[in-house]
């Protein structure tokens, strides 16, 4: 049978056909999965416009910031009360901001949600630089997003560096895939990512794992990239001792309780929702044997014990794997857009897809996605917020908050890091015996504590010494004890 030239264009005029109407379908399925996820991103930026406590470091992150606006002092004494181990690129950028809008609280959370989208907006832009379709490349910057709105909403919209550091972190890796046959791309890439660490100094995967695959496909970019981020770390530790003096290194070393138990349990327990998206990668990367997915596999596979290692530290929270959670994003995206089989594709896709909507049903908070009635419980917990600031604004005096961000807002100094100050009573650096001389005496007018939390928390170390205080005032899982006039 002789073929003619027609049949063959008209076969290959189907094939693009076949190939567009796909596309048009994951593009619609894609539309309709953004969705509730847009729901839930415009709830948690609601959030953020309001005076609501939502964790322990946005009080903590603010007073540094503050500080940093003012000019004042960032790092303290070993024995101090207060404790800053975090390097201080954020608190300039926050105090730099903080001085236009004038509260370091939404400040700081304007930056996190700059970093937070930043991160998304780069996986995007990573794989797209790798020869990934929009669909693709879209897919894995949806699935960073739905997973933290789903599994870890409580570092979503909240001020903590983590977000603006990874988001500078894989700037870096952009700027290098973006013209990677240029010497000056590895070089920048380099200089990038050292900043990124004077950001949050935690988030040392990817560097790691760069260079070492630099190494094994070029290696001339491998050596410019760890002589520029090492110098970049000399100049910038130089700097930061020129600035801040041998507190800095004292601070940034603080010592902290270990539970190898708990960092293997919580670790794990954070992973789990995480599980098809991990095994559908890890396949996928073995079937490429595309270096690209080879990057990204390997990232994952370093970044996993390191944040399990991190997260044995106390006070350490599942940021300790958002490294892991990119790389996969990443590396799903990547499987996604070179699958050798369009089926493979569809099931790439499919199967995240309904991990997600899985894990919305089980675990997630649903009520968010029905808005008006989490609206409503958001203004509640608001009202309550400013209710207990009033009440520590009204007493003079300075005061004692175990939710730092309630004495931020009342505009009470710094006096103790509850978190941080326990860490080094355990440690024998802090002596808590004048502390609680002080609060015994009624040298705090105001001091409130989270009952229940148990011995290693400041209610369970103040209890006895605030037995001098009237009966406390209750807020929720709140107490305020204000001293007699």
């Amino acid at each position: 049978m002789k073929i003619m030239p027609s049949d063959v264009a008209s076969a290959a005029a189907n094939r693009g056909q076949a190939r567009a109407d796909w596309r048009t379908s994951e593009a619609i399925a894609l539309g309709i999965l953004s969705v509730p996820l847009l729901i839930a991103l415009m709830a948690l930026a609601y959030r953020s416009t309001l005076f609501i406590p939502i964790n322990y470091n946005e009080g903590w992150n603010a007073y540094h910031a503050a500080a940093a606006a003012a000019g004042g002092r960032l790092y303290y004494p070993a024995a101090a009360l207060v404790t800053n181990n975090y390097p201080p690129l954020s608190f300039l950028i926050v105090g730099a901001l903080t001085n236009i809008i004038s509260d370091a609280v939404f400040a700081g959370r304007l930056v996190v949600w700059i970093g937070f989208l930043g991160v998304a907006v780069l996986i995007n832009a990573i794989l797209r630089r790798l020869g990934n379709d929009p669909v693709a490349s879209a897919f894995g910057a949806m699935l960073f997003l739905a997973y933290s709105v789903v599994h870890f909403p409580i570092y979503v919209g909240v001020y903590d560096p983590q977000w603006l550091a990874h988001a500078v972190m894989l700037l870096g890796l952009w700027i290098y895939f973006r013209d990677s046959d240029a010497p000056r791309s590895s070089v920048a890439a380099g200089v990038v990512m050292g900043l990124a660490l004077f950001i949050k100094h935690n988030i040392i995967a990817l560097p790691i794992v760069f260079v070492v695959w630099l190494f094994i496909y070029d290696r001339r970019a491998s050596f410019r990239f760890a002589a520029a981020g090492l110098i970049t770390g000399i100049l910038g530790l130089a700097a930061c001792f020129a600035a801040y003096g041998s507190d800095f290194f004292t601070s940034l070393l603080a010592p902290r309780v270990y539970s190898i138990v708990n960092g293997y349990r919580y670790g794990l327990t954070s992973l789990e929702p995480m599980e098809v998206p991990l095994i559908v990668f890890a396949l996928g990367a073995i079937l490429l044997r595309d270096r690209y997915a080879k990057f990204f596999l390997f990232l994952a596979c370093v970044a996993l014990p390191i944040g399990l290692i991190q997260r044995t530290g106390a006070g350490v929270a599942i940021n300790s794997v958002f490294e892991v959670i990119i790389a996969v994003s990443l590396g799903v995206g990547h499987l996604a857009g070179h699958a050798p089989i369009r089926g493979l594709r569809f099931w790439v896709i499919g199967a995240c897809a309904m991990a997600l909507i899985v894990n919305v049903a089980i675990s997630a908070d649903r009520t968010i996605y029905l808005v008006k009635p989490w609206i409503a419980e958001q203004r509640v917990k608001e009202a309550q917020a400013r209710e207990q600031i009033a009440l520590i604004m009204e007493h003079p005096g300075p005061a004692i908050c175990e939710t730092p961000v309630l004495c931020y807002w009342a505009h009470k100094p710094f006096e103790v890091d509850p978190f941080n100050f326990l860490q080094g009573v355990h440690a024998g650096i802090k002596d808590d015996k004048a502390l609680l001389q002080r609060v015994a005496s009624g040298y705090y007018g105001v001091v409130q504590i989270i009952p229940g939390l148990g011995p290693d928390s400041l209610a369970g170390m103040l209890q006895d010494a605030l037995a001098n205080y009237p009966p406390p005032k209750r807020f929720a899982d709140r107490a305020v004890y204000v001293k007699e006039p």
